[in-house]
């Protein structure tokens, strides 16, 4: 008998401990909130995005990162096709 009692009990414990969390903000929540009100503008900066019409639209922060890669490909004389011909050898 005790052994079902424990059982059961062992089944329903973890359902009442969620039930008790939901009612309660975390620290890591309150965080998440303040931080989120902060940056806001920040990402909404970030991930604005170009209309190139019709259904083209692409975030601004891609050309950054385009022209980093580009300018390293030839910085460093195209070792990412070397590297990967290598690679496949």
């Amino acid at each position: 008998m005790k052994k079902y009692l424990l059982s059961i009990f062992a089944l329903l414990l973890p359902l009442l401990n969620f039930a008790q969390e939901a009612q309660e903000v975390g620290i890591d929540q309150k965080i998440d909130e303040v931080f989120g009100n902060l940056t806001g503008w920040f990402v909404q900066a970030i991930f604005y995005q170009i209309d190139f019409g019709g259904e083209v639209k692409i975030f601004w922060v891609l050309f950054p990162l385009i022209i980093g890669a580009l300018y390293f490909t030839f910085y460093f004389k195209f070792i990412n096709f070397k590297g990967f011909i290598l690679i496949v050898r």
